[in-house]
């Protein structure tokens, strides 16, 4: 057997398995075990390669983006289960609905026009953004963390928002 056709084989392979009915962590996992005893067997690549596995099973899962995935799976899931999404959206849909463009407003704290930024975790908010806002809001961490993920400070700044007393912004001046 050639090297070069492992690959293409072991694709065809996941997705027979996916479509067959195996969970797909099943068939993902089998499929990576079964082609690795294929590889070694055919002299395509040693054990010792097995054996860095798990420095880079513990190099991904100290990845914070990649952790992010499987738990944004979860709330989705436990907000689906719960049908706490049904109700929060038929519930914003009767609060907003008149309204035109409530839905949006409700969905992004909006309390008025304007815009919310959230920059990214290292540089922060570019210095023209900073300079045009009428205001600037922050978020106290504590002194161990250099910084929040920016999809968290997002979730808290819509947060505040949203239990926040509606008020209107300042006129431009």
């Amino acid at each position: 057997m050639n090297g070069d056709l492992l690959a293409p084989l072991m694709f065809v392979v996941v997705f027979i398995l996916i479509f067959t009915g195996f969970p797909v962590a099943f068939a993902l996992g089998g499929t990576a075990l079964l082609f690795a005893v294929i590889g070694v067997s055919a002299g395509f690549f040693d054990w010792a390669l097995m054996y860095a596995l798990p420095e880079r099973i513990f190099g991904i899962m100290s990845n914070f983006v990649l952790l992010a995935i499987p738990f944004f799976i979860f709330m989705g899931t436990v907000l689906e289960k719960s049908r706490l999404a049904e109700d929060l959206l038929l519930t914003i849909g009767k609060l907003f609905g008149p309204v035109r463009g409530g839905l949006a407003m409700a969905e992004a704290g909006c309390s008025g026009p304007g815009a919310r930024v959230v920059g990214n975790e290292g540089a922060g908010i570019r210095a023209e953004l900073r300079d045009a806002a009428h205001a600037s809001v922050g978020v106290p961490i504590r002194a161990h963390a250099e910084s929040l993920n920016a999809g968290v400070a997002a979730a808290i700044l819509c947060y505040e928002l949203s239990h926040a007393p509606l008020q209107r912004p300042p006129p431009p001046a």
